[in-house]
Parts: structure tokens; sequence; C-alpha cells
């Protein structure tokens, strides 16, 4: 293990290092109620890693690798009690937001690739994909952006559709716009939202796109495509 880390140049920090040491040597050391020392870091490294992240974003749609068979033996039995309770709860949560969301990328191939404005741009102007690609990127070509994902080229395309562009404060009555909350308080119309970094379309009260996460990302403001 020392002559990975010299071969690494670095690469490896020397805490992370030891601290991973002295874990595999405690491996087999008793605690008082019987468990394993080694487990037990390790099940709160997992707590904090798995239990109370993974869950707070997991995504029945879009689940990736959570834990399998073996990683689940790393859990105290609390732990699992716990792991398994969120699970549940993230996925009544899930439910109740299914009903705004659909699960939308006109991407030919279907992949999932940095192309939100294109998506958004496709469902609330109803336009093909590399139609859309083509406009955007006239757009940049004349404007002279670099990239057709600058906020430069969004605003001179609402610019030349007309649309009507939708403002909010960062709060409004105490509670932060959502993606959720725009869809509830727009039941009808187009919208394209302008979430961190993130375009995407609101059509009559539902959010098109390719992971259901942009009902919890906040609203910067809105443009208005079409009643």
């Amino acid at each position: 293990m020392l002559s990975i880390c010299w071969l690494t140049g670095g690469f490896i920090e020397w805490e992370l290092f030891i601290f991973a040491l002295l874990v595999y040597c405690l491996r087999s050391v008793q605690l008082p109620d019987g468990s394993k020392i080694g487990w037990f870091i390790m099940s709160n490294i997992y707590r904090y890693t798995i239990v109370d992240w993974v869950y707070e974003k997991y995504n029945p749609w879009k689940a990736g690798r959570l834990l399998d068979d073996k990683e689940r033996t790393w859990l105290t039995p609390q732990l699992q009690e716990e792991f398994e309770q969120r699970k549940q709860e993230r996925e009544l949560e899930l439910m109740e937001l299914s009903k705004y969301y659909q699960e939308y990328n006109p991407h030919p191939r279907k992949l999932d690739i940095r192309d939100c404005v294109k998506r958004a741009v496709c469902k609330a102007m109803d336009m093909d994909y590399m139609a859309a690609q083509r406009m955007l990127n006239r757009i940049k070509r004349e404007i002279g952006e670099d990239s057709f994902r600058s906020v430069a080229v969004g605003i001179e395309l609402a610019r030349r559709e007309g649309w009507e562009k939708i403002e909010f404060s960062s709060q409004k009555d105490g509670v932060v716009i959502t993606g959720l909350r725009f869809c509830k308080d727009h039941p009808t119309g187009t919208y394209i939202l302008q979430e961190p970094k993130h375009w995407v379309c609101c059509k009559d009260g539902v959010i098109y796109d390719s992971y259901i996460n942009s009902l919890e990302f906040e609203v910067q403001y809105a443009w208005k495509v079409s009643a």
C-alpha cells in the first residue's frame, strides 16, 4: 500500500491512507456491545454519505447504483432500518411529485447530455431536436457567443420570440419558488423556467425534463411562451 502511494506521486492524500490503514487494522477489534470497531466506523460513514444524502435525492426514474446486498452488510441493523425507512418516505414524496412531472428527452438517440436548453425549447416551441439545435447555434453565432447555453442566447431568443419575462424575488410569501410551486401556481400555459444553471419547460402545470429534480430547484425567473 505504501508503494501505491509513492507511485501515485501524491494523488492519494496521506491522511486518507492513514485513516484507511487504521480502519483496516482495527477491523476485528470488538466494542462493548459486541460489534466490530471497523464496521462501526464504516457504518457511520455510510450513514452520512448514503442514508442522509443519496435518499435525499433518490430518484426511481434514474436511481443509479445504490447499496447492493454485500454493501448492506456494512450497515448496523439500526442503520439498515433507517435506510429502508428513508427510502420508503422518499418514494412516497416522489409519487406525489410525479403528478407534476413527465419524463422527456427529445434527443434522437435518447442520450442524457448537457442539452437542457434544447430540451426546454423543443417542448415549449414544439420543435424537432435538430431544428432547435440549428436555431440556437445560429443565434449564438449572430450575437458572438461561445455557447448556445449562455444566458445571452436565451435572452436573445426570448426577445426575438416576444416572450414575457416573469421575475421573482428570492422568496415569495416566505417560500422559495421551486419548480413544483410554479407548476401549482400556473396550471395552464407554456413557460420556460430558469433554474440555477438549468432550463426546463413547464406546460399546463407539468415539468417536462429528463429528471424529476427540476421540481425541487429554485425558479429564478420564467419566460411565458404562450397562454
